[in-house]
């Protein structure tokens, strides 16, 4: 006789059904979600390190990470890593072959510390009120720089993957992505962001219909893997500065002022986080909004000022 599957705590409660059966019934649940925990990823890099120690008042650092990430998971609809995933098809799990979400092919860091020669003790020494005036200072930055992640653009819809974002087939536009300015879309393509209709005018496409028109949702039976990397975020860089002087120096105390700007030349990054939600729309079925950008994905320059005694 059949016996539907219903919640455990509802047939205990009516006592409906003995325990093996519960059993049963929990068997036959996991089999339909197809629920598995034998996803593949690598991860391979190389890293390289150049260091400066302190000497004449300089100290840098400069590192390169060469990496690439790639798994079955491939892309996960909700952007991230270490999520609930399937492939495009459960009866080919590698069908979902592909970079992971934060793979990054490139990242450059470099990082300084560097002590103006002015001052008691320097190349250019001075006493007195001078050396209280010139003498001290030193500034201090961070840069960094990447590559865009690679990105699954929407093929409307789920085609067959229970918990996925199904990706389109055709052109790959691999490293074509920026933050473009003055992009009024057309054909119904991108015309949200049309700065004459109070849009942003930023699309990370020079010719969004173009790019939309070349891509399609997949065919089931006729293509393969649906291309999970037809696109890359745009590039990253942000500096950070840090300006600062020793107001007084003892053997056991010293004072020091510090002004710090994070996003110094108040660089704005857009397209660099599709991820993150109301970034930028990157699915066929939203073709008037297909790849415009409705805000910026890093905060604005930010000055903080400080003073730190120290002991």
């Amino acid at each position: 006789m059949y016996r539907p599957c219903i919640p455990a705590t509802a047939l205990l409660r009516k006592r409906t059904l003995r325990l093996p059966q519960l059993h049963k019934c929990d068997r036959l649940r996991r089999r339909r979600r197809r629920l598995s925990s034998g996803g593949i990823a690598n991860y391979n890099a190389m890293f390289v390190t150049v260091r400066k120690s302190m000497s004449q008042g300089l100290d840098l650092s400069l590192n390169y990470t060469w990496s690439h990430a790639v798994g079955t998971a491939g892309q996960s609809f909700l952007g991230q890593q270490y999520t609930a995933y399937s492939p495009p098809t459960p009866f080919n799990i590698f069908s979902g072959w592909g970079s992971n979400n934060g793979d990054r092919r490139h990242v450059v860091n470099a990082s300084w510390l560097y002590e103006l020669p002015f001052g008691r003790g320097k190349r250019f020494a001075s006493n007195g009120i001078l050396n209280r005036i010139i003498g001290g200072w030193y500034s201090s930055g961070i840069w960094s720089w990447a590559t865009g992640r690679p990105v699954c653009i929407g093929a409307d819809g789920d085609y067959g993957a229970p918990n996925a974002f199904t990706c389109t087939v055709g052109a790959t536009f691999f490293g074509k992505a920026s933050g473009r300015r003055g992009i009024a879309g057309s054909g119904g393509v991108g015309t949200t962001g049309d700065p004459a209709t109070g849009g942003t005018g930023i699309n990370i496409f020079a010719d969004p219909a173009a790019v939309f028109n070349a891509l399609r949702a997949p065919l089931p039976g006729v293509d393969g893997r649906p291309n999970a990397e037809a696109l890359n975020e745009p590039r990253t860089w942000n500096v950070d500065l840090s300006v600062g002087k020793n107001i007084l120096a003892t053997e056991r105390f010293r004072l020091v002022f510090t002004a710090d700007f994070f996003n110094a030349f108040n660089h704005p990054l857009f397209g660099t986080d599709t991820a993150a939600v109301g970034s930028v729309s990157l699915d066929l079925a939203d073709a008037g909004g297909f790849g415009v950008v409705s805000r910026a994905d890093n905060n604005p320059r930010n000055i903080q000022l400080g003073l730190r005694f120290e002991f």
